[in-house]
């Protein structure tokens, strides 16, 4: 049964952290509405892009303060290169 679940000690945030990330999720999913009702502007999918990424780099923060398995934080921050790859490759297209 531990082939597709890992036991992870997860420890709680802080207030603020909670605080940015639910703020950056809300912007989030304005964006992305935005981004639908304006007939899918592509302007409003590079904020969401952006927002994944800072996101990404909150986790990994997180993840240090917490000092959490090596495994997470490579992971972590192995997914905020890719949103970081998304943003470039979306700025620069």
């Amino acid at each position: 049964m531990n082939v597709f679940f890992q036991k992870v000690e997860h420890k709680s945030n802080s207030k603020i952290l909670t605080f940015i990330r639910v703020f950056m999720i809300i912007g989030m999913t304005f964006f992305l509405f935005m981004a639908i009702f304006n007939h899918l502007d592509l302007y409003y999918l590079m904020w969401v892009f952006l927002l994944a990424a800072v996101l990404s780099l909150v986790d990994i923060i997180v993840s240090l303060i917490n000092k959490a398995d090596k495994n997470v934080v490579v992971l972590e921050i192995g997914y905020a290169f890719i949103w970081i790859f998304m943003l470039v490759l979306y700025v620069l297209i």
